[in-house]
């Protein structure tokens, strides 16, 4: 058999989409056969199992936020350790987004799959047991790697078995799942925090791991292995390691000593060079000339970027606005904060299905300028904003961003090959991953221009609302940005069609 086609498990054929299971479909859609005879059909059952198992990354993420005072106190850590256990685990993701998806090509992206879950359900459980933070370090990077694989293979894996017409609709619906891991994540770490010991969060995983590993074995009956025979680019691994390094511990860790800043610099020229040695490279872990060649496809990827560049730092900033400004409780900036990953989570699937009936390109681009709304809406919130103000800007950013993301993911990986699908679906998450950081970043450097070495106090309440203005100003006209790559990737289409 030819090293791009998909391998059979079981005496199951490949093709386009081959999983035979019990349960009924979830949607009617074209008949195609194998060579067995049978019709493949798209469990809820699966489409439950690739929903739960992208839930896992996002919902950690933010639940051990919420757990990092209790995990302090307990490991003895300082405030400039335990933001490196945010740190590591995002740096293990913008690698292993990548990374994963092409050992997915290599060894297959069932069994990539199969076997990040089973990674982070047991690390995840090894970490309730560790009483030494640079053990739980070491297992919270190791614990990244595992959730890039799963999402970098599920994202590949739902385009594969989804039929044409229904894409928009099974993506929308596995990426709600990112959604609400991140509305729920600081619930329930918030919750456990306060009735018991943090560990159970980690302890708790394990039983939905092993269900989501079992369900997956049993009903993803095809494997996808295009790049099988050829090797991995271990020297590209190794400089994108030491660039993404520097990247996230620049970025991520400025907050907690100054001088890490400047090891982005050198992050991005490794960057530079990693891009240089795949365009050359036999065997490239991301080839670079082929997605060159891929029309709309590198318009997708920055999209990605700045829409998340744009929007996941808002976050961090509106929680300081009610907090610092408005006088809210935690709890009450809580509630408002989940608004927003609610609409997003209720939006997604509807974005996904705008994306089949409208176009995905279309879809995506309209996303974006609600986004740009809800940012515009945010600059002009003061000291005495109108409550409804305030969750009226959360709930127009949050449908933005929930029915971008799908309509996006369609419309760029729907122009992949199938040989290169896994590497772009990681790429996808390295791209959303860096512009999150970015984000960060860049309200971080605002807020230190306008405030210098201020509290959060009465006295700064001013400065403050100078610097977030200026921030969402700043990030309102780099969405602008996306918009205008969107419309683009519109007309070139439209002019294409033509």
């Amino acid at each position: 058999m030819a090293a791009g086609s998909g391998r059979a498990i079981d005496g199951i054929a490949p093709a386009g989409l081959e999983i035979f299971v019990m349960g009924g479909p979830i949607m009617p859609h074209e008949p195609r056969c194998s060579s067995s005879g049978q019709s493949p059909v798209f469990s809820r059952t699966l489409l439950g199992a690739l929903w739960t198992g992208n839930l896992f990354a996002p919902f950690l993420m933010s639940a051990v936020a919420a757990l990092l005072p209790a995990l302090g106190r307990d490991l003895g850590a300082s405030a400039v350790e335990l933001s490196l256990i945010i740190v590591v685990y995002t740096l293990a993701q913008a690698v292993f987004n990548l990374v994963g998806g092409r050992l997915g090509d290599l060894w297959g992206r069932r069994r990539m799959l199969l076997a990040g879950v089973l990674l982070f359900t047991a690390v995840t459980a090894a970490i309730g047991t560790v009483s030494y933070l640079p053990v739980l370090l070491g297992l919270r990077f190791v614990q990244g790697a595992g959730a890039a694989l799963i999402s970098s293979c599920t994202m590949a894996i739902a385009m594969s078995l989804a039929p044409a017409s229904r894409r928009g609709r099974i993506m929308g619906m596995v990426t709600s799942a990112v959604y609400l891991g991140l509305s729920a994540g600081p619930v329930a770490g918030g919750a456990i925090a306060a009735r018991g010991d943090w560990r159970w969060l980690f302890w708790s995983m394990v039983v939905p791991g092993l269900a989501v590993w079992l369900v997956l074995r049993r009903f993803i009956r095809t494997e996808w292995r295009h790049a099988r025979g050829e090797s991995l680019d271990v020297p590209g691994c190794l400089i994108l390691l030491a660039g993404l390094s520097g990247i996230a511990l620049g970025a991520g860790g400025m907050g907690m000593e100054a001088w890490l800043v400047w090891l982005a610099l050198p992050g991005l020229c490794l960057l530079g060079l990693f891009v240089w040695w795949e365009s050359r490279a036999r065997v490239p872990l991301l080839d670079v000339r082929a997605f060159r060649a891929m029309k709309g496809v590198g318009a997708g990827m920055a999209a990605m970027f700045v829409n998340y560049g744009s929007t996941m730092g808002l976050v961090f900033l509106f929680s300081l606005y009610l907090q610092h400004v408005r006088g809210f409780s935690p709890y009450t900036a809580g509630l408002m904060l989940v608004v927003q990953s609610l609409a997003q989570m209720l939006s997604s699937p509807l974005g996904g299905r705008l994306a089949d009936n409208l176009g995905a390109e279309r879809v995506s681009a309209g996303a974006m300028a609600l986004c740009g709304a809800g940012i515009l809406v945010m600059a002009f919130l003061g000291k005495d904003s109108p409550p409804a103000v305030l969750i009226a800007s959360q709930v127009v950013l949050g449908v933005g961003i929930g029915c971008f993301s799908a309509p996006n993911v369609v419309a760029t990986l729907g122009r992949v090959p199938p040989r290169h699908l896994a590497v772009a679906s990681g790429l996808i998450g390295s791209m959303r991953t860096l512009g999150g950081l970015f984000s960060q970043v860049f309200i971080t450097l605002v807020l230190g221009h306008y405030m210098g070495e201020a509290g959060l106090d009465a006295d700064s309440v001013d400065s403050f609302l100078t610097a977030m203005r200026v921030s969402l100003v700043g990030l309102g006209l780099l969405n602008l940005g996306g918009i205008l790559i969107g419309v683009s990737r519109v007309r070139s289409d439209a002019g294409s069609a033509a």
